[in-house]
């Protein structure tokens, strides 16, 4: 066999996990939990991991939770929102994380699971019932593992702040760049 045939063939055998890994939509790339003991309950990962992507929720939390300019929008959609004034003085209000999303690497969604890729905050609206990202993207309707764009961690670097309507309402936008 040539030489060239040889590395054309390891450059392929190499690669399809991962393309497999990308094409597969059964495989989990993340679960959503509401906390640390659920997620362990599940087995969506081990204890270590379900803390961890906590921790990296509730700390991305404040910064990009969903910001409405008025209380009563906020709790039409979400319910429980609380006011929050940044460093320039601005008040804004803004839901309760109501879950956390965990996401996994792609090497071990085709190993079933196990590989921590980190955590996302998640917020519940009270109407459909659904969990969203802090992006507004949707990322299930109930507790337990996604796959897909849904199961993939967001990491969003900045707040929004809405004036009405919340995620997939009419309302503007304004980004909120403190941290």
């Amino acid at each position: 066999m040539k030489r060239s045939t040889h590395i054309r063939l390891t450059l392929m055998t190499a690669t399809l996990p991962l393309a497999l890994a990308s094409c597969s939509d059964s495989a989990p790339t993340g679960a959503i939990a509401q906390s640390i003991d659920e997620c362990v309950q599940a087995k969506a990962g081990t204890y270590q991991e379900c803390s961890a992507a906590y921790g990296q929720a509730l700390a991305k939390h404040d910064a990009t939770a969903p910001k409405f300019e008025d209380k009563s929008d906020c709790d039409a959609q979400f319910g429980n929102c609380t006011a929050r004034t940044d460093e320039r003085g601005h008040s804004s209000f803004m839901p309760p994380m109501s879950g956390f999303l965990i996401g996994y690497l792609a090497s071990s969604a085709m190993n079933g699971r196990s590989g921590f890729a980190g955590g996302s905050p998640l917020y519940r609206d009270r109407n459909s019932g659904d969990f969203f990202k802090a992006d507004g993207e949707s990322a299930g309707t109930r507790s337990g593992f996604v796959s897909g764009e849904a199961g993939r961690a967001a990491s969003v670097a900045r707040g929004t702040t809405v004036a009405r309507g919340g995620f997939g309402g009419t309302g503007s936008a304004h980004a909120s760049f403190g941290s």
